[in-house]
Formats: C-alpha cells, structure tokens, sequence
C-alpha cells in the first residue's frame, strides 16, 4: 500500500552555523512538529489502494500505523545521530542517519579488517578515532562519495587510508586504490603511513609512490599495485603511456584538494577520473580532503562526484585548538629579524621550528642571515632538486636541523611529528594559507605553537587571520576585528586614539 503525505517531509538543516545547543533545541522543535503530523490526519491513499483501504478498514488503519511507525522511529534516530555529530563538532549535509563511530572496535564493525585496527593501537599508540575519522569512515565504506573538511593535524589522513586497507583483496591483477596528492612530500608521506599501517603485510599489499618515467622491468609490478600514490601531471602521464591499468580502480583520493586547484591539475584531476569511469564503468567512488573548502572545490566536486556528502568538522575557517596562535608586530620588515632573535633568546620559541617567507628569494635572505647564528638551519623550496628535497626532510625529520626556512611548498599535509613551533615569518597572504601554516604544529592532538609576525603593511590583511584565532578559541582585541584600514603606505598610518 502506498501512502503519500500533502506535504512532504522537510529536510532537516544539517549545515546551520548556530550554537551546538541552539541547533540541537531547533532540531527537536521541528521533530516534534512532524510528529504531530505523523499522528494528525494528514494522510490520503494513492488512486491504486483507494478501493482495497476503503473495502478493508482495518488492513487500511494497520498500514497506516505502519507508516507511522516507520516515520517516528526514522525521526529518533536522525536526532539520535544529529546529537552525536554536534557533541563532535561535526556537520554533515546529504546524509541523516550515519552514526559517528565511538569506538575503533566500531570502525571494524563498518569493515575495517582487525588487524588494521590492531596496527593503529600498538604501532600508533591511538586510543578512538577522531572527529572526521568518526564520521568520514563509515560514509566511505558505505560506498558515498565524501567531500570532507577538518582542521590540519585532525587525521584526514586515516580517514581514507583505513576503507583503503579494508578493500585491499589477494588479487593481484590492476590498480585498487589511487591517491592524488599536490606535492612529491605530501605523497612520499602518505606511501610511509600506509606501509606503517600495513606492517608486516607490506609485502604481501604493495603501496608506491609513482614518479616519472617507470621503468621497463618495473611497469608489471607497476600495474598491479594494490594502492598507488602520485601527483595528478605525472599519473595523468603514465595513464597515456599506457602503463596503469584503472580497470579495477574503485577508490579515488583527492588529498588536500584545494592546493590540486590552486596548482592548476584541474584538467589532469578530469582526466583521470573519466578515464578511470569509462573503463570501470563508472564504479569509482571519489572521496576529497582539505582544511579549507573554498567554493571552486564544491565546483569541481559537483562535476566529478556523484551526489557528494559533505562533512565538516568545526569551523569552515578554523585551526586546530591545540594550536597556541599569537600575532607579533614587528612594525616594519627590518624588526623581523630582531624579533626572531629576541625570541630565541628569551627561550619562547621551543624547537624545531618552521619559518615561512613567501618567497624563495625571501628564503635565501633569511637563511643567508642566521646561518651563522649556532642555530641548526636549512632551507626548503620549489625549485630544488628532488634528491636534495628529501634530504632535508630526512634530517629535519631525524632532527639534524632545528630550524628549516621554507615556502609554502612545505605546507600542505606534510607531517612533521616533533614540529613544536611555526613562525609566518613573512605574513601570509589569505587566511587559508594561514591555515596550513600553522597546523604543521599541534597534530594529532599534541600541542603547538603559531607566531605571525606582521608589519604596518599588514594592517589590511590582519584581521583576516585575526578571525581564524577568534574561530579556534583564541582571544583577539577588539581593534583589530573592527579594523577597517584597506591601504597603507610606511609613515602613513593614524594613530588610533586612546
């Protein structure tokens, strides 16, 4: 029997920036007046069941019960869920009724293999599953296409390399999983964690990093890789060549998706992925992390995705609250490197520690300049060679280097485990930049430290960043969210009056 309601359900608001209390009370309110609706007489049978409900009354009231039944139970456990996502700070738009999990052993249950889970808890030393991990796994491995944001340091990551692993089968014919990452570190990274993950079964599920040109003897092994691992130009390349298969790619990650726009891989992100649809059949799920989920991404995930759910986890402009942020005015750019001296001296910058210019010609200056301070310092960009790149980051990793310049290059997704401090040394130029910056410190719940320096030349851009600490839980005066100064030259800055 088809039963059709006057007026169809509303849809329950998922994506409302009020209080997690004041959306609760409004979520409640709107249950209890379709509750009202459900036990009201608002129903009228379709044409096809007029005659049978009208011929058998009571087979008429039962279905009507049941539809009611049916209803009520649906709106308990959409407040049910609604309640867990907000005690996690967690908005969710496209799905009502997938609980976060509370546990890992609840993550297994959602088919992640126990061993994973076992790796995770004795190698990684982690007790539950964070926020995004709580409610991103679960969509995944129900096979939706996720376009999720969280904070850096928040365990994107983990997100989509445990419904990776839980796929992972002993067929070793094509390519199961791929992940796209922005930059060579950023990939290089995520190859160490999946084989950190994998353990002892390294062997037995291959995971690369594919670069370059393959190799004549290496494209079989290539070919048949469980999970590979690559920037969008050089597997689109490969893809041409002829060497990767897609056939049996089901999973498709788009790791810090904004920086892929930003660099301009857009036509190489299309082309994978149709490519990928056209051979498979369209059975690719595609899933897209970042901090920041500026609208060109909600763009782009509308044309390559099918029905996307989204996922945010606290703020939309937001760091991590274990972030310790504070802005320096250093007046003008001759006071910078006073101050980072002063710092040092006075003991408030705890190493290692990040400096970020926002050039490499800016790079080069600073490392020129306290290179000979008894400070172990190196510097990091774009325009290196690879082998020296990663050479770096070995020793910034092992702790042969206490302080690395670097450009923004450094920023997206790369995790430095031990980084205590991040100083913008150069003020960052919008605040999703900011974003990244500093959550290279404070990850995986560990304290950190953020210090951005800024000049009278700043002034206009301060209070953007300004906003991202008052998001995050950080006291910010008043005169600097209200500042309305949108250009300034040196010498020609009024003093506020006190």
């Amino acid at each position: 029997m088809t039963l059709i309601h006057k007026n169809s359900f509303s849809i329950i608001a998922n994506g409302t920036s009020f209080s997690k209390g004041r959306r609760s009370r409004e979520l409640w309110n709107r249950i209890e007046e379709e509750k009202q609706k459900i036990n009201g007489d608002f129903w009228e049978l379709s044409s096809n069941t007029n005659k049978l409900a009208f011929n058998d009354n009571n087979n008429k009231c039962e279905s009507i019960e049941s539809y009611k039944s049916t209803k009520t139970k649906n709106l308990d456990q959409t407040l049910a869920v609604e309640n867990s996502r907000n005690s996690l700070g967690i908005v969710v738009v496209g799905d009502k009724f997938t609980n976060p999990c509370k546990s890992f052993e609840d993550i297994m249950k959602c088919g992640v293999p126990s061993w994973v889970i076992d790796n995770i808890r004795d190698i990684l030393k982690y007790k539950k599953p964070t926020p995004v991990q709580a409610q991103v796994i679960p969509l995944i491995l129900s096979g939706s296409d996720i376009l999720a944001q969280s904070p850096t340091g928040s365990g994107k990551t983990l997100s989509y390399l445990l419904p990776i692993l839980g796929k992972l089968t002993n067929e070793k014919t094509y390519c199961k999983s791929l992940i796209l990452s922005p930059t060579r570190e950023l990939a290089q990274q995520i190859v160490r964690e999946v084989k950190v993950l994998l353990d002892t079964r390294a062997k037995k599920y291959r995971c690369r990093y594919i670069c370059g040109k393959v190799k004549k003897e290496q494209e079989s092994r290539t070919k048949r890789l469980d999970i590979a691992v690559s920037t969008p130009f050089r597997f689109a390349e490969i893809c041409k060549s002829g060497i990767m298969n897609l056939k049996e790619c089901s999973f498709i990650v788009l790791d810090e998706v904004d920086k892929l726009l930003d660099m301009g891989f857009s036509p190489q992100i299309d082309e994978i992925i149709a490519h990928s649809n056209v051979i498979s059949n369209g059975k690719v799920q595609v899933v897209a992390f970042s901090a920041t989920l500026p609208n060109n991404v909600k763009d782009l995930a509308e044309s390559i995705m099918k029905y996307p759910i989204e996922v945010t986890v606290g703020h939309r402009l937001a760091a991590s609250k274990t972030i310790k942020q504070e802005l320096i005015c250093v007046t003008k750019e001759s006071g910078k490197l006073e101050s980072f001296r002063q710092l040092i001296k006075q003991g408030r910058i705890n190493l290692p520690v990040l400096l970020f210019t926002n050039s490499k010609e800016n790079a080069q200056k600073l490392f020129s300049k306290i290179v000979f301070d008894n400070l172990l310092v190196d510097m990091i960009h774009s325009d290196m060679a690879k082998t020296k790149r990663d050479n770096i980051v070995k020793k910034f990793r092992t702790g042969q280097i206490w302080v690395l310049i670097c450009t923004d290059l450094i920023a997206r997704g790369v995790d430095f485990k031990n980084v205590a401090t991040v100083i913008n040394y150069d003020f960052p130029q919008t605040s999703t930049i900011y974003i990244h910056r500093i959550g290279r410190s404070g990850r995986a719940g560990r304290l950190g430290h953020a210090l951005t320096f800024f000049t009278l030349n700043d002034l206009p851009k301060l209070k953007y960043i300004a906003k991202v600490m008052k998001s995050s839980g950080i006291e910010v005066p008043n005169w600097i969210l209200k500042n309305k100064i949108k250009n300034t030259k040196k010498g020609n800055i009024k003093k506020k009056k006190d």
